[in-house]
């Protein structure tokens, strides 16, 4: 395409003369000279991400993708110093599910539910616990919707 651009600018006689030039190329000029490439600036791909200017390759980018396509899922479980769950785990699903899929988000508490009571007498600590429920979730709702979103987690002690 960048060679067609120039050949249509000769053509078009937009210029005399024109200059192939690539992303990074540093070019001169200059009106009494012929215009000529100089160097090369490397900088890698950026992005615009609101009013920051970011490296495409930042973790951000592939998790606003995963989220896009797959979905997002934060869980939040209170428990006491003793493992005992103090209240149904809270749930966001903002991209998962619609707010009129109460059986469908119920029926994610209860997995959740289960899934804890199953795993916490073999946990040692809560990283490993909140791992070991993200990933399973995860497994059960690729299994129900076919889709393996982002799975979040934090395990509150009180």
């Amino acid at each position: 395409h960048l060679y067609k651009h120039a050949d249509f600018a000769k053509k078009s006689n937009i210029v005399s003369d024109s200059i192939l030039v690539e992303n990074g190329d540093l070019v001169l000029l200059d009106q009494h000279k012929k215009s000529k490439i100089l160097s090369k600036v490397f900088t890698g791909r950026k992005a615009l991400k609101g009013n920051r200017l970011l490296p495409i390759d930042k973790k951000i980018f592939s998790d606003i993708k995963l989220i896009n396509n797959e979905g997002y899922l934060f869980i939040v479980m209170v428990l006491d110093i003793n493992d005992n769950l103090l209240l149904d785990p809270i749930i966001s699903t903002i991209t998962l599910l619609d707010e009129d899929d109460e059986a469908e988000k119920l029926k994610l508490v209860d997995s959740i539910v289960d899934i804890y009571e199953e795993l916490i007498d073999n946990s040692n600590n809560d990283i490993s616990l909140e791992d070991k429920i993200k990933k399973r979730i995860k497994n059960i709702i690729k299994k129900n919707f076919g889709i393996k979103p982002k799975v979040d987690m934090t395990i509150v002690r009180v």
